[in-house]
């Protein structure tokens, strides 16, 4: 289903991400990210530190590039910071223009409020 809103657009990609997780450290899951972190053979202490990384660099990945679509940023340094304006399926606003504003507050509270 398409993102009808700010925030099931935001929310998307925070379940993205719990998504990823737990492919990653899902024993059972055959992606490339989980045989490797099989092939880590880490005890408990280091897998606990290993998972907080991995969420962490996830955070900070998608968090940036909602905050890129904003245009709070710049996907990288050496792109310039801009504003994109993104519909969905239906042609209904998700992001920029109007909405100006509304992913970086739902973003932070997504990804920094519910961990």
């Amino acid at each position: 289903m398409s993102p009808k809103t700010p925030e099931e657009f935001v929310k998307a990609f925070y379940d993205l991400k719990e998504e990823y997780k737990s492919e990653i450290f899902n024993s059972n899951d055959e992606c490339c990210s989980a045989e490797l972190f099989k092939k880590l053979n880490l005890n408990k202490e280091q897998t606990k530190i290993f998972k907080e990384f991995v969420d962490v660099a996830f955070t900070d990945l998608l968090y940036s590039i909602l905050f890129c679509f904003e245009g709070s940023s710049s996907f990288s340094k050496s792109s310039d910071q801009q504003q994109f304006e993104i519909f969905n399926e239906e042609g209904i606003q998700i992001c920029g223009g109007e909405k100006f504003g509304e992913i970086e507050g739902l973003a932070y509270e997504y990804f920094y409020e519910k961990n």
